[in-house]
């Protein structure tokens, strides 16, 4: 008989040790395995039920964007420029112009006749602007209305705005000279990459050292201006279609996506329909993400607005509960009427003009008209520099 025939079974104490071993494995890498790939395995987890979770295919109303959204016509020999993101934290915002396109380490960057910042980095097709907010940043200013006396110089009415929040006058030869309201403006002049006379700010708190509330909010701004003619730009995103495999996907609402090129999505990209805000990313995987949507309690997002009378501003719209929503203002003056709103832009790389929708006053709120369909076909515009956009903003990473 051969050895393979007299070989003896395996006994029972050594059949559960296997067993204990192979269990003690699975136990630990399936754990990793699911955390690794949780948004993947909850769509494969949905994809026996979508029939139930997934929304019918409506069409969701544009709703359109009021042309008093769109920014001001540029200044002559300048070029607007979009706001990918905004990090205020951090004191920059990216925009949607690079090397490639003619921007250079210095150069300013405006909002119509108002300073915003300095770009500070450059990448092929996007570049980091600093923030006058930044502790790093400072510009020489003078008060707008201060003239040299008859021996060229400005002795009283000049000093150095330091970066910080509020932004601070430093390095003025007699800084009680400024009240409040006073409107400082740049010094500029030969040899300076600063332009002369951009509006900066004005004088919020007098005394040794004034505060300086500026003139140009950052994240009330979805373009800024460069002040030259850029070569042509290269296109930033492209539309990806994806599918909604389950809405509500939980508690608060949410939705689950799913499609190829979600590969190359990150956090904070929008949700779109039709030209309609729906959503943005907040957690993705290869193959799906999930999204919060603007009905969801606690969502909020940047929008600019022009209400019955044509008055315009911008601020934070917060989904509370019963389709109300709070606003916070964060330029111009409060709507009192209805009001058409599109996204703001610059806010996490959501596009500047995408539709909200209408909002009439109700309770000291704001009830969303119409509010969105969530349709089964979707798209999300992915940005197209996602590694540089990283390397721009080094916390931008996948959540």
């Amino acid at each position: 008989m051969t050895a393979r025939g007299t070989r003896r079974p395996m006994g029972v104490s050594a059949r559960v040790g296997v067993a204990l071993v192979v269990l003690g494995v699975v136990m630990y890498v399936a754990p990793q395995f699911v955390a690794s790939n949780r948004l993947a395995v909850l769509g494969w987890t949905v994809a026996p039920v979508e029939a139930w979770l997934a929304p019918r295919d409506k069409a969701a109303p544009a709703g359109g964007v009021d042309s008093a959204l769109i920014a001001p016509a540029v200044p002559s020999g300048s070029t607007w420029v979009p706001v990918l993101d905004v990090r205020l934290k951090f004191g920059t915002l990216v925009i949607g112009a690079g090397s490639e396109s003619g921007i250079e380490l210095g150069e300013a960057v405006t909002f119509a006749d108002a300073l915003v910042g300095f770009v500070d980095r450059v990448e092929l097709h996007v570049a980091r602007v600093q923030l006058l907010t930044d502790d790093e940043a400072s510009v020489a200013v003078i008060a707008a209305d201060s003239r040299p006396a008859s021996s060229g110089a400005i002795v009283r009415r000049i000093g150095l705005l330091k970066g910080a929040n509020p932004p601070r006058l430093v390095k003025s030869p007699m800084p009680e000279a400024f009240v409040v309201g006073d409107a400082l403006v740049t010094v500029g002049g030969e040899g300076s990459r600063v332009p002369e006379r951009l509006l900066v700010g004005h004088i919020s708190v007098a005394g040794p050292v004034p505060s300086v509330k500026l003139a140009a909010d950052p994240t009330a701004v979805g373009q800024v201006v460069v002040r030259q003619q850029l070569k042509s730009q290269s296109a930033l995103f492209h539309d990806e279609a994806v599918t909604i495999s389950a809405y509500p996907l939980t508690r608060v609402g949410e939705a689950l996506v799913r499609g190829s090129g979600l590969r190359d999505a990150c956090p904070g990209l929008a949700l779109t329909h039709g030209g309609r805000f729906l959503g943005r990313i907040i957690e993705t995987s290869d193959s799906a993400a999930r999204v919060s949507l603007v009905t969801d309690i606690g969502h909020e997002v940047i929008v600019r607005w022009v209400d019955e009378l044509g008055q315009t501003g911008s601020g934070t719209l917060t989904a509370t509960l019963d389709g109300l929503y709070d606003l916070t203002v964060i330029a111009g003056q409060a709507p009192g009427f209805p009001m058409q709103a599109s996204t703001a832009g610059g806010q996490a790389l959501i596009p500047q003009g995408l539709a909200v929708g209408r909002l009439v006053p109700e309770g000291g709120r704001w009830r969303l008209i119409a509010q969105p369909h969530i349709p089964r076909h979707a798209v999300i515009p992915i940005f197209l520099e996602i590694p540089a956009w990283r390397k721009l903003h080094p916390d931008g990473r996948r959540g």
